[in-house]
């Protein structure tokens, strides 16, 4: 990529053809595998490699893989998984699992170690995938569970529109076709994972820019709420892929908030 952005990463050059990531002198791809034959554990080799990833997106073994939504929230466990990908056979299989499909991360760092590893700039943008992917799911699945308990009829169509007026200023049908024409992206019906994150982080912003401040904040609390709920359900550990220690604090809501309102 060519350029510095405000996000981390740099322009928006996609990968669309010519040989694979493997085959190409890719720095991050380099890096992990030199870490991992030098003896460095594969998980802080797997965050540095992040931290030298410049790609917002690529076309990898016949996936397009969107690493970076809107230009300023980041999958890093998308990211994560294709870099593993190169190294998967020296890689040891549970705590990969454990990583990818839960979060749970095979040695424990704090918040400052992660972010020094990934870097700043990336940190940022993971933090805006965490807050407007992640918790605003769970936000909108609180606030769903609590509407349909006020449902009077059994078997009744539950009307998503108040809620979407209330979190977000518009009509469900207003907001997906607002996201289409903004995005050039299919119908709702045919939205895929990633597809429908970037929706979520569309919401989200709508949520941001709607809302004031203070209510912005405790939506947000609320979210984190029901995420440690659904941690605690699954009988993970009530911290954060990413966030080693489930840490959160006000400064990173504000940073999180100028980002989306930017």
């Amino acid at each position: 990529m060519v350029g510095q952005s405000a996000s981390g990463f740099e322009g928006s050059a996609t990968i669309t053809g010519g040989p694979s990531r493997a085959l190409q002198a890719n720095p991050a791809v380099t890096h992990f595998r030199r870490a991992i034959n030098d003896g460095v554990h594969w998980y802080l080799a797997l965050l540095d490699a992040i931290g030298l990833w410049e790609e917002p997106r690529e076309r990898f073994r016949g996936q397009d893989l969107q690493y970076l939504i809107g230009g300023e929230a980041l999958d890093w466990l998308l990211l994560a998984d294709r870099l593993c990908k190169e190294l998967r056979q020296h890689l040891p299989r549970p705590e990969l699992d454990a990583l990818l499909f839960e979060g749970r991360a095979p040695l424990p760092l704090t918040t400052e170690e992660f972010r020094n590893r990934i870097g700043p700039l990336k940190y940022r943008c993971f933090l805006n995938y965490f807050y407007g992917v992640t918790v605003e799911q769970a936000l909108f699945f609180a606030l769903e569970e609590e509407g349909r308990r006020h449902v009077v009829a059994n078997g009744s169509r539950f009307d998503f529109d108040p809620l979407h007026l209330d979190l977000y200023g518009a009509r469900e049908q207003d907001l997906l076709e607002e996201f289409a024409r903004d995005s050039r992206r299919v119908d709702a019906a045919s939205f895929d994972v990633r597809q429908y994150d970037a929706y979520t982080y569309f919401l989200f912003k709508h949520r941001v820019a709607y809302c004031l401040p203070p209510r912005v904040a405790s939506d947000t609390k609320r979210g984190l709420a029901e995420l440690r709920k659904q941690y605690t359900a699954a009988r993970r550990p009530v911290a954060f892929a990413g966030r080693p220690d489930g840490f959160l604090d006000g400064q990173e809501l504000d940073l999180m908030t100028k980002t989306a309102t930017a």
